[in-house]
């Protein structure tokens, strides 16, 4: 329930630090071809993803519709009905619309994310309240300064919960590019007539693949233009889509039940129980997402391997942005991506959701993206000792 002065202090907090976006001193990186690029691989990127919902289509349609608000609210609304019952659906749509209405102005948000950000947080919030009966929905917005996915900030009854503006895009060309070297390096190895690969070989097959080129750029665009859209995309069929979103769904997804699970923890984000509540919002937020995506598809293997992916991801980018600006990487209190993997696994085991295909499915990933990043992470810092500065994305403030 909002209160006035909490609801006011929230959007305060809000707007500076919108404010505070539009002041940090840097370079932005991008130039107008690159942002030409940028917007053009976005949309690419949107009429794709519609093509799973409504199948393909000869005309992409409209630019400027996909981007305009009421295109972006119909998308959200074709997901809320494939995952909560129809009666629920204008309610929450009510609630997302009272809270955009609410929120200080912002050149960060568009349409399009917001929009897929609200029926990611209202799904959860559903199924949520399948187990507690009170579950509160936080203003939420999203936010171009220096943090890592999301977070929460709490203002006495109130929360907030921001997205970092370039989560969404990293996760949706990751797992389609991740996809299609996993899916091409698989058939190499049937053409070799080999079951498994050494890991030297596996570097020596990844040295040679396009596609790890393109996932360069992808972070590179990511670190040093502030839009993973400004870097390539590749083209997939249906069937490596259809994984890829499935992936995507659980990177994203994860990402808004873990900051979701600290506001239905009543989590006070303190240093002291750092540690303890992030663990905790890790057991709640892996159980939330797969059974949100159980909604949607009947093999939770996929987006099980999503929310390790984001873990991991989350905590290489750390690394990289710290070597870049000379400084030390810290937990800071968190757990480390080895810890969090391991807690997840425990708490879908004890919850009777872990398989061994899902284990063993989600180690081999995590074990392919350590071999995979290991060859993009050199360029991005050679990139930076030659002089390119990081996006404005991450020079803000930190957490």
């Amino acid at each position: 329930m909002w209160t006035k002065s909490s609801a006011t202090n929230a959007l305060k907090f809000l707007a500076r630090r919108h404010k505070l976006a539009d002041t940090i001193t840097g370079t932005d990186g991008i130039t107008q071809d690159e942002q030409r690029t940028a917007i053009r691989n976005s949309l690419i990127t949107i009429y794709r993803d519609l093509e799973r919902l409504d199948g393909p289509s000869d005309e992409p349609g409209d630019k400027e519709n996909i981007w305009g608000w009421d295109s972006a609210r119909a998308e959200a609304i074709k997901h809320l009905k494939q995952s909560i019952p129809a009666d629920r659906v204008n309610i929450y749509l009510t609630e997302a619309d009272r809270n955009l209405q609410i929120l200080p102005s912002n050149p960060s948000r568009t349409p399009y994310h917001y929009w897929c950000v609200a029926r990611d947080l209202q799904i959860l919030r559903y199924f949520m309240s399948l187990h507690r009966p009170d579950v509160p929905l936080p203003i939420f917005d999203i936010v171009d300064l220096r943090h890592f996915n999301a977070f929460v900030q709490r203002f006495e009854q109130e929360y907030v919960l921001v997205f970092q503006i370039g989560t969404r895009g990293l996760a949706n060309l990751f797992a389609k590019t991740f996809v299609k070297i996993w899916m091409d390096i698989c058939n190499k190895c049937r053409e070799l007539g080999i079951q498994s690969i050494s890991p030297t070989s596996l570097l020596d097959l990844l040295k040679t693949m396009e596609t790890v080129k393109i996932l360069k750029t992808v972070f590179y665009a990511y670190l040093f233009l502030g839009d993973p859209h400004a870097g390539e995309a590749v083209s997939l069929n249906h069937q490596y889509r259809m994984a890829a979103w499935l992936i995507e769904l659980g990177m994203n997804r994860f990402i808004i039940a873990h900051e979701y699970a600290h506001i239905v923890n009543q989590h006070d984000g303190s240093r002291e129980k750092r540690y303890d509540q992030e663990v905790e919002a890790d057991r709640s937020a892996i159980l939330l997402m797969l059974e949100s995506a159980a909604a949607v598809t009947n093999d939770p293997v996929l987006p099980f391997c999503g929310a390790h992916i984001a873990v991991a991801v989350q905590q290489k980018i750390a690394q990289t942005v710290s070597c870049i600006l000379d400084q030390p990487f810290t937990l800071n209190g968190y757990p480390s991506a080895f810890a969090r993997t391991a807690n997840i696994m425990g708490a879908c085991e004890r919850c009777g959701w872990l398989t061994s295909t899902m284990e063993s499915m989600a180690l081999e990933m995590l074990s392919f993206v350590d071999s995979i990043y290991s060859l993009i992470e050199p360029d991005l810092l050679d990139t930076a000792k030659r002089g390119r500065p990081l996006a404005k994305l991450w020079l803000g403030e930190g957490l």
